[in-house]
Parts: structure tokens; sequence; C-alpha cells
């Protein structure tokens, strides 16, 4: 080993020597350095083959490695003789060509052969102490070997190719050399090879070895934090071992990388000499008559079919498809404040969102929210409809400033998949498809005896209904049903049973739609949002919150939208009436009390409002009433508040101060004519 560390610099140093001028000066330091290198490597090295040869009835994959490398160094250290001769006899060649090859080949067998062994060794301690169990059989000694045959054969085989193995020999009218550099013929293309040789067999490998090398530093220095005492056995093997790291690593870099980085910087002055520079010819420009330009030419702005448009398809939530809307007017003001709804900080973000659960069986509702209000250390949670204890499925659990969309979504049309069970058999399949199609339409119900409102007759809607699967021996039957919110379906399965004059019982229920959200949109456990919020309290780390938490404006998506300008935010969420002059863009189709969304440019949910104009009517006013509040949703103050200033406003608030108007602003008796016939109030 310590002649494969050693023989790379002095090779290096030796090759930069002028054999010429400085001959009968070094040879005498190298005959000496090479003859106590040659003694001391042949000495250990023996010693080593002979202390692992003894113990190889107890050889693991490391010590196979550590062979197989002490036979690399020994046979380098066999044919440095031939080195000790030539620089004994002045720096002179008298064995010929094919020993000098010969000599070379060890040289670099030994070299990139001790860089490869030494690759496998890092790697062995790296699977044994950060993966001992899954690489187990990577270490087996069967393995090991297949490894330790490979190395030698592409080893052999890469060093056979090397491309100086053809010019190590030299010979002039002054001698014969032997793996002088100064003296080798290189051309571009073959300094070009030396310098990928060099990145392939020296850098790439210092890579693994420093990764592998720190990945074990840095479980060593883990172990030990966590092993209680330091003056403890084990602690003190650590220790060792992270010493023994650390030198290996720096006589790794001291011994290989002057004689690479030396040899790089060799090849690549000869590769600059023989590569001169290419001067790139500067284009003359064509200088023109202005004359023939206006002749020839047509200056002319050219009518274009196409418009520019701006591709919203995949735009987030409220602002999806934002480029098809009816624009009234693209002018206004941009204020910094709010955010877009994925973009809200994390504090923001879990109290103003909701979570698609997915309730599981025996807990009622209301101890499914508490204990989300509980895992989120809010203040308000609430639900979007109450399931049974024994049912499970869809249950939207709104945050903080989203309960302000409960009752919508309360009212919000429900899907389920239930199981039906018949006291007595029936005569076919059909027979209970066509009495559950008789079930559809509006229906009286009165909630069961156990329920969770009063138990008065009402009518409640079953939009549509379609039996899945019918066993008859069981006598159970799987049916999805669309129906009004607040609909029974324990009640539905009864009234089919008496439809079917057999009788009949719920078996089972699950919900697998609320509203706009089903159970394939993104449905979270009760464990996800207990998990996301322990990642976030010891981690930091707000992905997993932000994945089962949404933004309220998900609820919105199927409501028309109406898009406001910034500076009439505020306003709105003090109460203001919704005016036409402060809106932007508006959708198709809005028609006359129906529930609209209010958003902002960002796309925020402002309110919820009923609208108070149409589409049609919108397109062709000026001024007026838009839609009035139903309920609002953004906190105040999120904007900055913007009414109130203009000339009008400013001088209604002095004539306020001096009497001239009551305390409402509308007119009274002091009231200047004036004022009445030029000033119009909206509202």
């Amino acid at each position: 080993m310590e002649a494969t560390m050693v023989s790379p610099m002095n090779e290096t140093y030796n090759a930069s020597c002028d054999p010429f001028k400085h001959k009968w000066k070094f040879s005498i330091w190298f005959t000496a350095y090479y003859t106590l290198l040659c003694f001391i490597g042949l000495t250990l090295n023996s010693f080593a083959l002979y202390v692992l040869w003894h113990g190889r009835q107890t050889i693991n994959s490391t010590l196979l490695y550590l062979l197989n490398l002490t036979s690399v160094d020994f046979f380098f250290c066999a044919f440095l003789p031939l080195r000790i001769s030539y620089f004994a006899l002045g720096s002179t060649w008298k064995l010929g060509e094919v020993m000098c090859k010969l000599t070379a080949y060890a040289f670099f067998l030994n070299t990139y052969g001790s860089i490869n062994f030494m690759i496998c060794i890092s790697i062995d301690r790296f699977l044994a102490i950060l993966k001992p169990l899954k690489c187990q059989r990577f270490r087996s000694i069967s393995f090991a070997k297949k490894v330790c045959l490979l190395v030698w054969l592409y080893t052999a085989a890469v060093n056979s190719t090397v491309p100086l193995l053809s010019n190590v020999y030299a010979k002039n009218q002054f001698g014969e050399y032997c793996m002088e550099y100064s003296m080798m013929a290189m051309d571009n293309a073959l300094a070009l090879k030396v310098l990928i040789l060099s990145c392939t067999s020296y850098f790439f490998p210092l890579i693994v070895m420093l990764f592998c090398y720190l990945g074990v530093g840095l479980k060593l220095c883990k172990i030990t934090e966590l092993g209680g005492s330091n003056n403890s056995k084990p602690a003190r093997t650590r220790r060792k071992s992270l010493v023994i790291i650390m030198v290996v690593l720096f006589v790794f870099i001291v011994c290989f990388t002057p004689y690479h980085s030396n040899l790089m910087r060799h090849t690549a002055e000869i590769q600059a000499v023989s590569s001169p520079k290419k001067h790139k010819k500067k284009k003359e420009k064509k200088v023109e008559n202005v004359g023939d330009i206006q002749e020839t030419t047509d200056f002319l702005i050219k009518p274009e079919s196409k418009v520019a448009t701006l591709d919203t398809s995949e735009w987030p939530l409220l602002l999806k498809n934002f480029d098809k809307l009816n624009i009234r007017t693209a002018h206004y003001t941009p204020l910094p404040n709010g955010s877009n709804p994925l973009k809200r900080n994390i504090h923001d973000y879990v109290r103003s969102g909701f979570i698609n659960l997915d309730k599981p069986a025996n807990p009622s509702s209301h101890e499914v929210v508490a204990w989300i209000r509980r895992i989120l250390r809010v203040e308000k949670t609430g639900h979007s409809g109450t399931l049974d204890p024994k049912v499970t499925g869809c249950l939207i659990v709104c945050v903080e400033r989203a309960t302000r969309l409960v009752k919508s979504q309360q009212s919000a049309g429900k899907e389920y998949v239930g199981i039906v069970r018949l006291h007595n058999a029936i005569e076919n399949e059909l027979q209970l498809s066509r009495a559950l199609e008789t079930l559809t339409g509006a229906l009286f119900q009165r909630p069961p005896l156990i329920a969770a409102v009063k138990r008065q007759l009402r009518v409640r809607t079953i939009y549509e209904s379609k039996l899945i699967e019918y066993d008859p021996e069981r006598r159970l039957g799987i049916f999805w049903v669309s129906c009004e919110a607040g609909t029974y379906i324990r009640t539905l399965c009864v009234h089919l049973g008496l439809v079917l004059g057999v009788g009949g019982q719920m078996q089972e229920l699950r919900r697998v739609r609320s509203g706009v959200l089903g159970e394939k949109d993104n449905m979270v456990t009760m464990h996800d949002v207990l998990d996301a919020q322990w990642q976030y309290d010891h981690n930091k780390d707000e992905t997993y919150l932000r994945r089962v938490i949404f933004p309220l404006e998900k609820l919105l998506i199927s409501h028309k939208r109406l898009v406001m300008k910034d500076s009439a935010v505020n306003a709105i969420c003090y109460g203001a009436k919704i005016m036409l002059p402060g809106v932007l863009r508006y959708e198709d189709g809005i028609e006359m009390n129906q529930e609209i969304v209010v958003i902002t440019t960002k796309g925020e949910a402002i309110c919820i409002a009923i609208a108070l104009m149409t589409t049609a009517v919108i397109s062709t006013c000026d001024h007026g009433i838009v839609a009035k509040i139903k309920r609002v949703i953004m906190e105040r103050d999120t904007y900055p508040r913007k009414w109130g200033l203009g000339p009008k406003a400013s001088r209604k608030k002095m004539m306020i101060k001096q009497g001239l108007l009551d305390k409402y602003g509308k007119p009274n008796e002091s009231t200047p004519a004036e004022w009445k016939g030029e000033y119009v109030d909206y509202r």
C-alpha cells in the first residue's frame, strides 16, 4: 500500500525533469529512493500477505479486497529493480523497448488497481454501516470474489490500451529513455485521451470515496452522540475509526492528486499549443441607399386575424378560465395586499381552509369535528352535514373562516352508496330496480326515531338512483342515490321494502359526494390530519399540511364569478353594496336572484352574493347595484380602505360636519339646492 501511495508522486516529479540537463543530479537520489521503497514495500506487503492468507478461514469481503490490494502493491514492488537499474545507469535504459513497456504497464496496473480496490473497500464499508440488512448479499464472499475478478480484468484491459504505453520508450542520439514524460511525443488527440483517462480513472473514484467515507463518518458521529459516555470502549473504537477514515482520505489525496494534476496540466498545455485559436470573421454590414429602400420596400402594418390569447385553463380554483370572462373594464390600480389562495402563509392557509375527510365508522360527526379542532389547535370548526355514527364517507370539515360557508355546503346535494337488506325474497333483480326508480322525485319522509332533527313530516327530493348489484341468496342489494340535503337513506330503505311488500332495512351506508367534492377529490383520513400537523410541529414541513387542507375557494368553483377592483374589496368586507363601477369582469349565464361568488383579481373569495343584474344587463349598464351580499367571507382590512377619498365624498363629509346634511348623508332643510340638483344617490 505504501508503494502505491508514494510512487505516483515521484514518477510525476521525474517526468517533469529534463533528462539531459539534470541527468546525474537526480539519478543518485532516485536510485536511493527506489531502493529503500523496494525493500520496505516487499517486506511489508509480504508480511501483510502472510497475515491475510493465514486468516483466510475467517475471511470476509473487506479482508478479500485488502488481500487483492496488497497483491497489487507487491506486484509493483517486484518491478522496482528495473527502475533502480535505470537511474543507477544515469537515466539510461539498457533493457530495450519491451521491458520498458512492461515496467510502465506494472506502474499503471498498480496505480489504477490500487484506486479500484480502494473504491471497493470504501463501498463495502458504506454498505456495512449504513445499509447492513438491505445490502447483505452484496457483502457475501461469493459476490466479493466476482467483484475482485472483475476489477482485475477491467484494470488489466484498460491499462493494456493506455495511450501512454505507445510513447513511454524514446531513443535519440543521447541514449534510450523510459517513462520520461518530457520525451513523449503527444499530439492533440492523444492529449485529449489522457485527460479523459485521468478524469474517469481518478476523479470519479475520488468522488465515490468522498461520498462513501463522508456517509460513514456522519453515521459514526451520530452514533457517538447518542451513545452516552465518551470513555466507553465502543466510543473509543468509533473515534479511532473516524481518525482512520480521515487518514485514508488524506493519504489518497496527497499521493494520487499531484501525479494526475501534473499529468493533466502537461497534456492540457500540449493541447492548447496544438490547437490554434480560430478568429471569427466579422460580417461587414451592407449599407444600402435610402432611396433604394423606399422604392423596394413597403412600410405597412398589415392586418392580422390572430389575437393573442392567455391560456388560463390550468389556473387554480376561481381563476380557472379567467380569460373567458366578459371584460367590463381592464383599468384598475393593483394593490400589493392579499395573495393567491395557494400562496397564503401556513397560518392563514389553515384558518381559511377545509378538509375533505373520510369519516370513520362509530364516532359521531360532532366528535370528529371536535378532534380536528383539537389537532389543528384552532378555535372554530364545522361540517357540511351530519353523518350518523355508523355511516362513513365524505364529511367536509371547515376551519375558522371557512365555517362561513357551512350553511351553503349543508344545503348542497349529496350522493350515497348503500346496502339494503330485504326481509323476504323477491322474484328477480329487475323488481328491485323498478322499485328504486319509483322512489325518485319529491318524497314524503319522517326522520327515524334516532335522528339529529325534529321528527316531523317533510318533503325531500331524490334526483337519481340506480341498482348496482343484488345478491338473491342473502337478499342484499347495493344501490347508488343522488339526493337533496337532509334526505334519510335509512327511511328510503324502509320505503323500498314497503313498495316491494317484503319489508327492508338499511344494512350499510357510505357518502360518496357532498356538494362539489367526492371521495376521489383528495379525500384524507384522521391519521393524515394528525400526521400532517405532527410533521409541521416537529420538522416545520408544511407540504403535508397543504395537501390535507384545501383553500375555501375550492368549495365555490361551481358558482358564477364576479371580479372586483382591488380598491373596492375592503368596502364590500364592511358591507357596502356591490356597485357596477367596481366590476372588472363577469361570467356568462348570471341570472336574477342567483347565488354568485365575488372574487379579487388574485382569486380570493370576498363574499357570496345574490345577483340583482343578469349578464345582459351588466353588459349594457354603466351604474347600479349588481348584487347584494349574502355572506362576507374575507376578513376586514385585508385590503386597505379606499372609499370616501374622492372629491364628492370629501365634500359630503364636510357638509355633514357643517350640518348641511344629516348624519346619514341625506339632505335636510339646510342642504343647498345646488347639491340636491347635482348629487345622485344610487342607493
